[in-house]
């Protein structure tokens, strides 16, 4: 009889998980079988199994496994594949981290070697998991590295807390403010503070920014916010009124604006004043508004006269992984951001950690391994 692994299994929005038993998956070559250690539940898990963000618009059809952001040990390595992407040895029972996204090889974007902007970077990730290989996701007891999917190993001197935020909060904040070519002296506005949000302060904190503004509506996040490095927060409860809130901008920036405004609160709203938050140059990366057709009125004016870009930024180059492991390491000692992981769970609880009110919560985590 084959081994079996259990997955939290994603069927109807808003609904309980189904904990399903699949074969457990022997590798190809260039593939790696992990036994996944702690997967994190990310603000896109959580619009997808709430029904905010609708999965059919993407072209997926349920039932698929969620789950990217996570850590696992080495089981079985496929041939050919004996080493990380940096070039170290791979063995059974090291831990790694992995890209969540693949890539076909063969598209314009990969021939140029953009492989984040692969049409079929998130074919892998919301595959149907009632078919083999069926472990996609990383909420689930194992995930199989795929091919093209980078995969790097953890130091041992890492917590798993610390190791698991590297895919994809840490690689994404990473990418985003080398993209918005934050300077040192800069001043930027993070709008939202979830985990991608706050490690998002810290970074841009430790890349030199003199000025980082964080906006949230939740008083738990906006302290986190301020132990993330923040300089200055402004409550949207308190101050709701968008004007008011570029007004505050202008005023902390020394009536110029922000020098990048950096959005993953998730919803495409808060971009009309993202775009005023900025100053004359400035750079807008929204990363959160993922949702299909989620529209948002613009004033063209606002970009042209004043030289402003916006840049919409999904996935990052993998390799970009590597670099936001040693970043984790360094940003730890300042500001303790392993702290981000403020809940944990078994895989049983998946549905319950979904439940949880977010504003009471950064990150959760879930731990397959463990009994409820």
């Amino acid at each position: 009889m084959s081994l079996k692994g259990r997955a939290a299994v994603f069927v109807t929005p808003n609904m309980p998980f189904e904990l399903r038993a699949y074969p457990v998956p022997v590798p190809r070559p260039g593939e790696v079988l992990l036994q996944v250690v702690q997967a994190n539940v990310s603000g896109s898990d959580r619009h997808l199994w709430s029904g905010h963000t609708d999965v059919r618009q993407l072209g997926v059809r349920h039932p698929v496994i969620l789950g990217r952001e996570m850590i696992g040990r080495v089981v079985d390595i496929g041939e050919g594949r004996d080493k990380d992407a940096a070039g170290r040895e791979l063995n059974p029972g090291d831990r790694v981290t992995v890209a969540y996204h693949n890539y076909c090889g063969s598209c314009r974007a990969c021939e140029r070697g953009r492989h984040e902007h692969c049409p079929y970077a998130l074919h892998t990730p919301l595959s149907n998991c009632d078919q083999a290989p069926h472990f996609f996701g990383a909420f689930a007891e194992y995930y199989l590295v795929r091919e093209h999917q980078a995969l790097y190993s953890v130091p041992e001197d890492m917590s798993d807390a610390l190791a698991s935020l590297a895919n994809c909060a840490m690689a994404q904040a990473l990418h985003g403010l080398e993209v918005a070519q934050l300077q040192t002296g800069d001043a930027v506005v993070v709008l939202g503070c979830g985990a991608l949000g706050l490690l998002t302060c810290a970074l841009a904190r430790h890349m030199g920014a003199t000025t980082v503004i964080a906006v949230d509506v939740d008083p738990f996040r906006l302290d986190y916010a301020r132990r993330m490095g923040a300089t200055h927060v402004i409550d949207g409860r308190k101050s709701p009124d968008p004007k008011v809130q570029v007004g505050v901008v202008r005023q902390l920036t020394g009536g110029w604006g922000a020098d990048a405004v950096i959005e993953v609160a998730g919803v495409a709203d808060v971009l009309t004043e993202g775009v005023r938050m900025l100053g004359r140059g400035g750079r807008l990366v929204t990363i959160g508004a993922i949702n299909p057709r989620a529209y948002w009125r613009a004033d063209a004016s606002q970009f042209v006269l004043f030289n402003r870009s916006i840049i919409g930024l999904s996935l990052y180059p993998q390799e970009v992984l590597g670099r936001a492991l040693h970043t984790l390491a360094v940003l730890e000692t300042t500001y303790s951001v392993s702290s981000l992981i403020t809940h944990e769970y078994s895989l049983t609880q998946l549905t319950d950690a979904m439940r949880e009110p977010p504003m009471s919560m950064v990150r959760a985590s879930v731990h397959p391994g463990r009994t409820a």
